[in-house]
């Protein structure tokens, strides 16, 4: 049986991170999590997550140079995530 991928625009996220693996859980839905609509879990080893972390992070930093652009996130957006200002400033060296 063949298998389509899945081709979504999602807004929301958690992850899951274990002693023998990790989990990104993909959600849309403007609200409660718990009204959110879960499209699916991917799941993959730490090594694999922290090679998707830095190569997710290197084209934000290449598209925005290229760009000459910066894509802010808000102070309120930092709030909601438990980021505070200088970590996520020092985070994305700006």
């Amino acid at each position: 049986m063949e298998k389509t991928p899945f081709d979504i625009y999602v807004d929301d996220f958690s992850m899951e991170l274990g002693a023998y693996g990790a989990a990104l859980t993909l959600r849309t839905g403007n609200g409660p999590r718990e009204t959110a609509l879960t499209h699916g879990k991917v799941r993959m080893s730490i090594e694999h997550m922290k090679v998707l972390t830095y190569q997710m992070f290197r084209l934000v930093q290449q598209v925005e140079h290229e760009q000459v652009i910066v894509y802010p996130l808000s102070e309120k957006a930092l709030k909601s995530l438990n980021i505070n200002d200088d970590a996520w400033m020092e985070f994305w060296r700006k």
